[in-house]
């Protein structure tokens, strides 16, 4: 009987203590860290360790790397963000900021910025001081002025924004991956042709290109998208791009005659074969492709493509999207393609 009383004077103990913590604690005073979701309580407590940011109602620890402020409303850059010294990754995703403040400097090992989906139209150059900064996410903002970016850059991505041709002039040496999706450019100038950049991966599609980017062939590019354009023909020079593993022109102006114009050997005819037809036909696929000896991927869907140059069977090919083109005979033509291109796993018409 006593063991029993005791146990129910304990449990009444504990029971009312917890329900007194609560009530002296609400969870508008609790504090969140990045770094474990454990939550802390007594708002009048020093918190030295701790810096208060006004804007989303938070403490978050002076030696947090990463934060994340995505879609909080944030109209305007919190300065409390400045003490924090330590952070390389800070997301700002989805608000309403138009602006950095020139202070944004004193984030010396910030390496990550996400800026996406906010209403910015420039960048402050102040911002070519974070030498350490590798990724910068604009995409989806209104930037029209682009003329000062980090030196450190690695990956920028602007997709959805107004950047033309001429706004786009400093392209950093060790920049590898620059996404130009959904803008306004007309061409693309890179410094010497691209020579001695970094440059890996580039998405120009859905712009304004009349023609093939005249000043990206002596870069090191992989991957290169030039999908719904207004591209006619591809230079000569596309040989240059030897390290091109993925080609997509999707969506273009690329002319081939058709097959009902040469025999029945010739379904995949080259550039020679055209000038002793009777009629002469502009092509816009030239043999030096075949130089391509990376390329594993090709999309030339929706273009006016009748036929392909033969020289395509020295590609190494295993991905070609034919897919709403104007051949004769699509069964025969996709028969003949699957024969020459014998690396193709994937012929889609």
């Amino acid at each position: 009987m006593k063991i029993t009383t005791n146990i129910y004077f304990w449990a009444i103990t504990i029971g009312l203590t917890i329900g007194f913590i609560l009530l002296l604690s609400p969870s508008d005073f609790f504090i969140y860290t990045t770094q474990s979701s454990r939550k802390y309580w007594d708002p009048d407590a020093p918190k030295p360790d701790y810096v208060y940011v006004s804007a989303v109602a938070a403490y978050y620890p002076l030696d947090c790397k990463v934060l994340d402020l995505s879609a909080k409303k944030i109209e305007e850059f919190p300065k409390e963000l400045l003490k924090l010294k330590e952070l390389e990754k800070l997301i700002l995703y989805n608000n309403q900021l138009s602006e950095l403040p020139a202070e944004i400097t004193q984030l010396k090992n910030l390496k990550h910025l996400n800026l996406a989906q906010n209403k910015f139209l420039q960048l402050p150059k102040e911002l070519t001081e974070l030498d350490r900064l590798e990724e910068l996410l604009l995409h989806n903002n209104q930037i029209n002025t682009l003329l000062h970016l980090p030196t450190s850059l690695k990956r920028l991505n602007l997709a959805n924004n107004n950047v033309r041709s001429k706004d786009l002039i400093l392209i950093p040496k060790t920049l590898e991956y620059l996404n130009l999706y959904r803008n306004k450019m007309a061409n693309l100038a890179l410094p010497n042709h691209g020579e001695g950049l970094a440059l890996k991966e580039l998405n120009l599609a859905d712009n304004n290109l009349e023609g093939f980017p005249s000043g990206v062939h002596k870069a090191p590019l992989v991957s290169l998208n030039l999908d719904k354009n207004d591209i006619k023909y591809l230079p000569i020079y596309i040989s240059s791009l030897t390290q091109l593993r993925k080609l997509s022109l999707n969506n273009n102006r690329l002319k081939m005659p058709s097959f009902s114009n040469y025999q029945d050997s010739d379904y995949i005819a080259g550039h020679d074969t055209i000038g002793n037809q009777k009629n002469f036909y502009a092509v816009s696929i030239p043999e030096s492709i075949g130089q391509l000896k990376n390329l594993d991927t090709l999309n030339l869907r929706f273009n006016h493509l009748g036929s392909l140059p033969s020289v395509m069977k020295e590609l190494p090919l295993k991905h070609i999207e034919l897919r709403g083109n104007m051949f004769d005979n699509t069964h025969k033509v996709e028969q003949q393609v699957r024969k020459l291109l014998k690396n193709a796993s994937a012929v889609k018409f």
